[in-house]
């Protein structure tokens, strides 16, 4: 039904579904593809989408995915993908702004972020 009648599917059971496959198999990353589609306006439907992109390497896809959410997670998500494009400048700004909303791993990257382009090395 996901592939033939997807809207007749909630959000959550398209999750349910996206579930039932391995998280690294082609079907899990296309249920996920169709619930961001089929939800454009949803955050958690890009979020998800776009950490998927994340964890398959599809940065420019994830980071257009995540600058749709106005949501830390999605924030320190585009830092970490401007990290993987080699924009520090950029990154510094995410995870900053998703640290000072109060998520604390956005913080430990922008210390780690720090750390690393004080002595690269």
């Amino acid at each position: 039904m996901v592939k033939t009648k997807p809207q007749l599917l909630s959000l959550n059971e398209m999750y349910l579904v996206a579930n039932t496959y391995p998280k690294t198999s082609a079907e899990f990353k296309e249920v996920f593809d169709i619930a961001a589609r089929l939800y454009p306006n949803d955050p958690y439907a890009n979020l998800n989408s776009a950490a998927l992109d994340i964890e398959n390497g599809a940065y420019d896809s994830a980071l257009e995915r995540a600058l749709k959410v106005d949501m830390p997670e999605s924030w320190n998500n585009a830092g970490y993908i401007y990290v993987k494009k080699g924009d520090y400048t950029r990154a510094a700004e995410y995870f900053k702004r998703a640290a000072d909303a109060g998520l604390p791993v956005a913080r430990e990257n922008l210390n780690e972020l720090n750390r690393w382009l004080e002595d690269p090395e």
